[in-house]
């Protein structure tokens, strides 16, 4: 009934629920407040101090790098250190309170600072009172307080000390910890000293406000989340099932009847107590989760701002290692395209190489057949040739017969021309030689040069061998013609030996030594001819060979030997002079006469080897016979062939014979060829003056058969003329065709020349060379050729001994 009577009781509750709530919620509000700001305070103190001592701790360990800082730059980082913005003042002052470092961070709207003092005293006095007593702890005790940090490794390192001290009106919380200065400072500080760091409070209040507002805000909205939602559910459960509870009373009073659906239904309770407690649970999962993520993203975010700055540096080095990889890439460019540059430069070099080695390889199977000096072909290309030759010789075909011929010719006086006007001048006469040569030639016909001044012509496929008989004469009347070579007009001719394919022969070798065989028979004949080869000439050949064998064996064994004929004064026939004559006593053919073998000593070049046996023999016999003869002073005279008279050392030689015999050099007389002079060059007359330098004196024999000039003999400096023996054969007393020699003794001794006659063979020819007042003479009217032990016997009868020579 009491229900019925209460007409407002879900207003009555209402009012009533929400009362209890409201103070619940004061109640819970207020404590949360309190516990919120002292939780808030706390951990912003904590964090303040935290950072002190962290920055304390850093301050330590710059002190202790090496190498040592400078109170210049700790005093940079203690000004860096207080800019931080929970820090009002960081410091280092001695035991003594000395102001050592300071610095001081001040808002904009704080008072500004105030100026450093000698001490701390006046600014912080309980501070100060504070430290003096731990440095005096720290000095005085044997146990301190606080120890420096360098200490050593087994002592504790001291953690700093935390207190808080009453300045300028209100509790300020300082960090102190004591440090150990580098030794680069010990003599302007005292050690140790202590390093302060003083919190700014007024920063970390405005912290702690701004964060305690944030959480306080926070809370009130999750407070009041969670009433509206108690309300909510107090509503539905409690207030609605009374409003339907009333009106089925109130219905009841009016209709009797009573209808009142289930005021709380069991399930509707279990179901609305049920998700209220996993509402509250997700939420409080979610604002865990919310906190845990908030955690999380703030340590991320200190993580990534420190992977941020190292990826700054790792950018840095990545750009300047890009930038080095960029220069180093360009470098790699230019050297891959200089080295390509140079690689393409070696292969057109190398394609030039190949080119030229191509060249050079055509070139060398060139010269390897072909003479260098006048592009003819050689030895080599001609016996290919020749070979061919004999074998079409000794195959059968039918019709006419293959025939062939070789000509060997060889230039006539081509060595007088080397000799007296230059290598050169001799080589452009081969050059013209063999042009000409060539032009008179088939184009099937076959030009080579041996070498030197010989050539061979194969006549190839002739109808007879009367045609290589026409082409040698073809060829010597080409050659008659004058050489206009550097302004010398030479004349030359030519020897030829012919030989043909009727004396069958097999091998190229055999052809060209009977041709050779043929030439050399030509220049025998009297050059400037040619000469068809027979079996004669081989014979003769072999003859030469056997001679040429024999001098050999003659030069080393001695087999030679000198005849002296006596040279006298003319007009006293008394001797004075010697010629030296070389006779060869072979063992079978008797004693041979120099005509019989000196061409052959000429061609072999073995005249060198005898003339200088020659030279010592007959220096060492006239030195001797000097000896034995005092009052006769012999002078030696000696021919020299033209191939001693080139010799580079001929002068060395002489000098050497004369030293050897202790003969005197004035008294020793060269014979020199005329046709020798006919043309004289620098060589010679060098060579010439080499040997006049030693005393020697120059004659020149068979003078007037080579028709030499007057400014040759001055060139040369001749001091005796040798009239050939041809002039004196028709000379007598009261004959008045007495020729050339008249003048030939008035030129002489018109240069200071002496004269010798020659050939004196008769009695008028002795009376009309007196007449001429002709200086010496010579010939078997006096005596003939003498070896050593003859023309001894012939001194000592003519000679008259030192006996005699004494007056009674």
């Amino acid at each position: 009934m009491w229900l019925l009577n209460q007409q407002s009781l879900p207003q009555t509750l209402s009012r009533q629920l929400l009362s209890a709530l409201t103070l619940a919620f004061v109640l819970i509000w207020g404590s949360i407040l309190v516990s919120s700001y002292t939780w808030v305070q706390s951990h912003w103190e904590q964090k303040a101090q935290m950072r002190a001592q962290e920055m304390l701790n850093g301050l330590a360990q710059v002190v202790q790098s090496e190498p040592a800082p400078t109170l210049s730059w700790l005093q940079v980082l203690v000004n860096n250190y207080g800019a931080l913005p929970n820090i009002r003042e960081v410091a280092v002052v001695d035991r003594d309170c000395t102001l050592l470092l300071s610095t001081e961070a001040i808002s904009p709207s704080a008072a500004p600072p105030l100026p450093s003092l000698p001490t701390y005293t006046q600014q912080h006095p309980k501070l100060c009172d504070t430290l003096q007593t731990l440095g005096y702890q720290s000095f005085h005790t044997s146990a301190p307080l606080l120890l420096p940090l360098v200490s050593s490794p087994l002592r504790p390192q001291p953690q700093g000390l935390s207190l808080r001290i009453r300045e300028r009106g209100q509790l300020n919380p300082v960090q102190i910890i004591t440090l150990q200065l580098p030794e680069t400072m010990a003599v302007a500080v005292r050690r140790p000293v202590f390093a302060l760091a003083m919190i700014n409070l007024r920063h970390v209040h405005q912290e702690i406000r701004q964060s305690f507002i944030q959480v306080v805000v926070g809370i009130g909205v999750a407070v009041g989340l969670l009433l509206g939602v108690m309300w909510l559910l107090l509503r539905q459960i409690v207030l609605k099932p009374l409003e339907r509870l009333q009106g089925a009373i109130l219905q009841l009073r009016e209709t009797n009847s009573f209808e009142v659906e289930p005021i709380v239904p069991a399930a509707e309770i279990f179901v609305l107590t049920t998700t209220f407690a996993e509402v509250f649970a997700q939420r409080m999962r979610i604002e865990l989760a919310l906190r845990a993520s908030e955690e999380r993203e703030r340590h991320r975010a200190k993580e990534l701002t420190e992977a941020l700055a190292q990826l700054e540096e790792r950018g840095c080095e990545l750009e300047e290692r890009s930038q080095e990889l960029e220069e180093a890439k360009a470098l790699l460019e230019e050297r891959v395209a200089q080295r390509t540059a140079e690689l393409s430069q070696t292969l057109q070099n190398l394609q030039q190489t190949q080119s030229q080695l191509l060249a050079q390889e055509e070139q060398l199977r060139h010269d390897a057949l072909h003479d260098r000096l006048t592009g003819l072909p050689n030895r080599e290309y001609l016996m290919r040739r020749l070979d061919q030759a004999i074998a079409r010789t000794l195959q059968k075909t039918e019709g006419q017969p293959y025939c062939y011929a070789v000509l060997f010719i060889d230039l006539d006086h081509f060595k007088v021309v080397n000799d007296s006007l230059g290598h050169l001048v001799g080589d452009e006469l081969l050059k013209r030689v063999s042009d000409r040569l060539s032009h008179a030639l088939r184009e099937e016909d076959i030009l080579a040069r041996l070498g030197g001044d010989e050539f061979v012509i194969l006549l190839d496929n002739i109808h007879s061998p009367t045609y290589a008989i026409q082409v040698a004469d073809r060829l010597q009347q080409r050659l008659q013609k004058p050489f206009q070579l550097q302004n010398h007009e030479v004349f030359t001719g030519a020897s030829i030996g012919i030989t043909d394919n009727t004396a069958g022969y097999q091998r190229p070798e055999e052809i060209l030594r009977d041709a050779d065989i043929a030439m050399y028979n030509a220049k025998r004949s009297g050059k400037g001819c040619h000469t068809l080869f027979n079996a004669d000439m081989q014979a003769q050949a072999l003859d030469r060979l056997q001679l040429e064998t024999e001098f050999r064996r003659g030069l080393s064994q001695q087999e030679f030997c000198l005849y002296y004929q006596p040279i006298l004064d003319l007009q006293t026939t008394t001797i004075v002079a010697v010629e030296a004559l070389v006779r060869w006593d072979h063992p079978q053919r008797g004693l041979l006469l120099p005509n019989a073998f000196i061409a052959l000593a000429e061609e072999t070049g073995l005249i060198r080897e005898l003339g200088r046996w020659i030279l010592h023999q007959a220096c060492g016999q006239v030195a001797t016979w000097r000896q034995q003869f005092p009052h006769c002073p012999l002078t030696l005279h000696l021919n020299l062939s033209p191939t001693q008279l080139h010799q580079d050392n001929l002068a060395h030689h002489i000098s050497f014979a004369l030293a050897s015999s202790q003969l005197p050099g004035s008294y020793l007389q060269l014979e020199l060829a005329e046709h020798l002079l006919l043309t004289t060059n620098a060589q010679l007359a060098q060579t010439m003056g080499q040997v006049q330098d030693l005393g020697v004196q120059l004659c020149v024999d068979d003078f007037g058969m080579g028709h030499s000039s007057l400014q040759t003999l001055q060139m040369l400096r001749i001091d005796t003329l040798k009239i050939d023996r041809t002039f004196i054969q028709g000379l007598s007393q009261h004959h008045p065709d007495r020729g050339m020699v008249p003048t030939i003794i008035a030129l002489a001794h018109s240069n200071q020349m002496t004269v010798i006659a020659e050939g004196v063979e008769t009695e008028q020819q002795l009376l009309g060379l007196r007449e001429l007042d002709c200086d010496l003479g010579q010939g078997v009217l006096f005596a003939a050729p003498l070896n050593r032990s003859a023309l001894t016997e012939y001194l000592s009868k003519t000679v008259p001994s030192p006996v005699d020579s004494v007056p009674a």
